[in-house]
C-alpha cells in the first residue's frame, strides 16, 4: 500500500503530466519467472523523457533530536534513495522488458522507448526537526548516475504549482542541474530563488536570493494557456480511430506533442482554439490557423469546420479531410511532425478530430503543386515575447 508521500506525488503528477504519462504502479517481473521488482516509487515518461522518483518519508512518531534527524537524512535520503536511483538505471540496462502501469491503467514497456533524457529525483518529507544544513542539500553526485536532484516535498509542490506545464518542469531540472554543477553549495540560494532565476532566463549566472522576488511577482496567467478542456479525458471521448496500430494508446503521440510545449506556445494554441470555437459557434468560414514549436519543430494546424462542410460527412471522410490538410501544412512548412485538430459543431455537441503524422520531409511534386496553387491557411508570423510576465 502506498504511503502518504507516494499518494500525494501520484496525485500531483497525474495532474501536471497527465494520467497517460504518470506511472505510480511500477512493479515488474525480471528475467527469472516470478522475480518481481519495483522499477521506481514513481515514474513520469513522455516520449524520450524519463523522470525517475524515489520517495522517503520520515514518520513523525520516529522523529528525534537534530542529530537523529541528520542521521536519518544521510542514511535514508542521501544513502538508500540515491542507491535505489542507481539501481533503477541499472535495470534499464539489464532488463529488455520493464512493463509499468500508468494512471490510465495502460501497461507499457518503458524500455521500448528511445530515452534521451533522464531526470533523477529524490523527494523526501522530513520531520520538523531536520537541521538546516540537510534542508539546504539540493543534489547528490553519483559516480555512475551523475546528478540526482534532492528536494523536500513542499519545494517540489511549490515548483510544480509555479511551472505547471510538463515541458517547463523538465526544463527547470535541466537548468537546476547546470546551476548545481557550476556553482558550489554556498553560492546556491533557496529553491524559490532558483525557480525565480529560471523564470528570469538568466542562464547559468551566479545564483542570488534576489531572484526570489521575480517568483513573487509572477503573473498568474494559467487561464491563458490552460488547454485541459482539450486533452483531459481524451481517451474517454475517442469514438473512432482510423490510423496507427489500432492500439488504445495510439493517441499518446498527440498528447505528448502538446505536453512538450511551454506556456508561451500553449497560449498561442489556446488563442487558436478559441478562434476556431468562435467561428464554429457562429458557423462562419475561417481559414485554418497554425503554430510551430521552436523547441520540438512540431507543427500544429487548427481547422474550424462549417456546418455546410460537415453535412452528412462520415467519420471516415472527416478523418481523410483532416489528414489531407495536415499533410499539406506539414509539407509547406518542411516539418517532420505535425498535429492536426478539426473542430466542428453538431447540434449542441462539439466534434474534435485529431491527426498526427510523423515521417521525414522530402520533396514531393504533387505537394509542390498544391502549396504553389492554393492558399489554404492563415499566414504564420514570428514574434518574440517574454515567456513569463510579472504583475
Amino acid at each position: 500500500m502506498p504511503n502518504l508521500l507516494e499518494s500525494l506525488t501520484a496525485e500531483l503528477n497525474r495532474n501536471i503530466f497527465y494520467r497517460e504519462f504518470s506511472f505510480a504502479k511500477n512493479e515488474f517481473v525480471g528475467v527469472s519467472p516470478g522475480q518481481a521488482k519495483e522499477f521506481a516509487d514513481h515514474v513520469v515518461w513522455i516520449d524520450d523523457l524519463l523522470m525517475v522518483y524515489q520517495l522517503k518519508e520520515r514518520e513523525q512518531i520516529d522523529a528525534g533530536d537534530a542529530e537523529a534527524e541528520r542521521n536519518w537524512f544521510k542514511k535514508k535520503v542521501l544513502g538508500d534513495a540515491t542507491r535505489q536511483v542507481r539501481d533503477r538505471l541499472r535495470f534499464l540496462q539489464e532488463h529488455p522488458v520493464i512493463d509499468i502501469t500508468n494512471e490510465r491503467g495502460h501497461t507499457l514497456n518503458v524500455n521500448s522507448a528511445r530515452i534521451k533524457r533522464i531526470v533523477k529525483l529524490v523527494l523526501y518529507q522530513p520531520s520538523p526537526g531536520l537541521p538546516q544544513d540537510c534542508l539546504a542539500t539540493k543534489h547528490h553526485v553519483s559516480r555512475t548516475a551523475g546528478v540526482i536532484h534532492v528536494l523536500p516535498w513542499n519545494n517540489y509542490l511549490d515548483m510544480c504549482r509555479t511551472l505547471v506545464t510538463p515541458a517547463e518542469v523538465a526544463e527547470y531540472f535541466d537548468f537546476r542541474q547546470n546551476i548545481l554543477t557550476k556553482w558550489p553549495p554556498p553560492d546556491v540560494p533557496s529553491e524559490v530563488a532558483l525557480v525565480g532565476q529560471y523564470l528570469a532566463d538568466a542562464g547559468e549566472a551566479r545564483p542570488s536570493e534576489d531572484y526570489a522576488e521575480l517568483l513573487r511577482r509572477l503573473k498568474d496567467d494559467l487561464p491563458e494557456f490552460d488547454i485541459s478542456f482539450l486533452l483531459d479525458g481524451m481517451a474517454d471521448r475517442i469514438e473512432y480511430q482510423f490510423e496507427g496500430t489500432g492500439s488504445e494508446v495510439d493517441y499518446y503521440a498527440i498528447i505528448a506533442e502538446f505536453a512538450k510545449l511551454n506556456r508561451l506556445e500553449l497560449k498561442e494554441v489556446k488563442k487558436r482554439l478559441t478562434l476556431c470555437l468562435e467561428a464554429v459557434r457562429e458557423d462562419r468560414f475561417m481559414a485554418p490557423t497554425r503554430i510551430i514549436s521552436t523547441a520540438t519543430r512540431c507543427g500544429f494546424v487548427f481547422i474550424p469546420v462549417e456546418s455546410e462542410l460537415l453535412g452528412d460527412a462520415s467519420p471516415e471522410r472527416r478523418a481523410k479531410g483532416l489528414r489531407n490538410l495536415t499533410l499539406i501544412s506539414k509539407y509547406q512548412q518542411r516539418l517532420d511532425r505535425h498535429v492536426g485538430v478539426a473542430i466542428a459543431k453538431e447540434g449542441t455537441d462539439r466534434l474534435l478530430d485529431f491527426c498526427f503524422v510523423d515521417f521525414p520531409w522530402e520533396t514531393d511534386a504533387a505537394m509542390e503543386e498544391v502549396v504553389r496553387d492554393q492558399n489554404l491557411f492563415r499566414p504564420l508570423r514570428s514574434e518574440l515575447r517574454p515567456r513569463y510576465e510579472a504583475r
